[in-house]
């Protein structure tokens, strides 16, 4: 499953995506990213990273158990 499948599936705007771009810099502003995901940006952090380094294909952990488990913390 790529990163492009992952985001559409949780949800995640345009606006959130470009700021999750910058997850590896000093540029990444997690508060406006929480703004931009309406308070669910571990949610869509933890996502993005694991579906970026194709941790989710290789284990076919499932999206909706993965944002469960999130919510859950």
């Amino acid at each position: 499953m790529n990163l492009f499948v992952v985001t559409e599936m949780i949800g995640i705007s345009k606006e959130a995506k470009n700021e999750l771009k910058k997850s590896d810099t000093f540029d990444f502003n997690i508060f406006l990213l929480r703004k931009l995901t309406n308070g669910k940006e571990l949610e869509a952090t933890l996502t993005y990273i694991l579906a970026r380094r194709e941790c989710i294909s290789k284990t076919m952990v499932e999206i909706n158990f993965l944002a469960n488990f999130t919510k859950a913390i």
